[in-house]
């Protein structure tokens, strides 16, 4: 009876006892697992620090030989946003969605001069397509100059003098709606420009601000 009720409590210690070094085993490929998985984004964390330290310490703005990339993007949202803002207020708000389309073709206006002469991009010799698409760009963003200041004008001459006779918003909005055509079509070509013949990307066939403003 002694050797039984023995033998019954061995096998009961043991029998409670593995699951628990099982346990322990399995906490310890746990903890190896976890500290192998988390040292995958204590990598990934250092390298971002490591990127962010090295975009601290380059100057962004000189980085580009050319201006052109940062200023010419304006005039292209600003003059299709006040296109059409401008037909919109034929129907609500019209008082003062019309000052809205107003603001943004001034600010239209004055990013597209800046784009097309202070901070334009002179590219060096260009033959064959480059100089085809380039001469198409610069064809259209003449154009876009011309329409959007033809607006620019009816608009002031709409709001102050005329106080918003709906056939001068009509021109207006003619003027509006072909300088947005013309401005899609030169960002189009400048992307052809950029991603098709390789002239821009790293100053690449592009003359530098330095000797732009020399000139």
């Amino acid at each position: 009876m002694k050797k039984y009720f023995t033998s019954v409590l061995v096998t009961l210690l043991i029998a409670f006892t593995m699951p628990s070094f099982a346990h322990e085993h399995h906490d310890k490929d746990a903890k190896k697992d976890s500290i192998a998985h988390s040292a995958i984004p204590m990598q990934h964390d250092s390298a971002m620090m490591h990127e962010m330290k090295a975009h601290e310490e380059m100057k962004a703005v000189d980085a580009f030989p050319n201006y052109h990339p940062l200023i010419v993007h304006f005039p292209i949202v600003l003059l299709i946003i006040a296109t059409f803002i401008q037909l919109f207020s034929f129907f609500v708000f019209k008082k003062e969605l019309s000052w809205v389309a107003l603001v943004l073709l001034a600010l239209g206006v004055i990013t597209a001069w800046l784009s097309s002469n202070t901070f334009h991009a002179d590219p060096e010799a260009l033959t064959g397509r480059a100089k085809e698409i380039f001469e198409t760009h610069e064809q259209m963003a003449n154009f876009t100059w011309w329409f959007s200041v033809a607006a620019l004008f009816g608009k002031i001459i709409a709001h102050f003098i005329l106080k918003r006779k709906t056939w001068l918003e009509i021109i207006i909005s003619l003027f509006l709606v072909a300088s947005a055509i013309t401005v899609s079509i030169a960002g189009h070509h400048g992307a052809m420009l950029v991603h098709m013949e390789g002239i821009g990307p790293k100053g690449n066939h592009l003359e530098s601000n330095e000797h732009h403003h020399e000139e």
